[in-house]
């Protein structure tokens, strides 16, 4: 059964999940979604670097079988932004040009079935 935010099957029509603002130390969960077969979901969220003496942690995490891959791209020049994913989870370090580090994160889901996605950003 497709979840709330189909038709989100490719980055072009990724669901944006809004604005984090690292000084605010959000934390999100969207639950009850589901990637069936070939289906793949498409995420994107901005992170702001609220000036809180910090470049942002970003940490994106499923609950349930399946593949999730991350990207982050800054919204000035990339001087290194890290990122790494297990199979479940993925860790990033915004470090961008300038003294501010905000940026884009895009995230695909894939090969599962239902699962629950979590996002924190430091």
């Amino acid at each position: 059964m497709p979840d709330r935010f189909e038709a989100n099957d490719d980055e072009a029509h990724a669901t944006m999940l809004g604005d984090f603002d690292d000084a605010l130390d959000p934390f999100r969960s969207f639950e009850n979604l589901s990637v069936i077969g070939s289906d793949q979901d498409w995420f994107r969220f901005h992170v702001t670097d609220g000036l809180d003496f910090g470049n942002p942690w970003i940490v994106v995490a499923t609950w349930g079988h399946v593949e999730l891959a991350a990207w982050f791209a800054c919204d000035t020049t990339d001087l290194g932004s890290q990122v790494v994913c297990g199979e479940t989870a993925c860790l990033v370090h915004a470090q961008c040009a300038g003294t501010v580090d905000n940026g884009t994160i895009t995230l695909r889901v894939q090969n599962g079935s239902a699962y629950d996605l979590y996002v924190a950003v430091e």
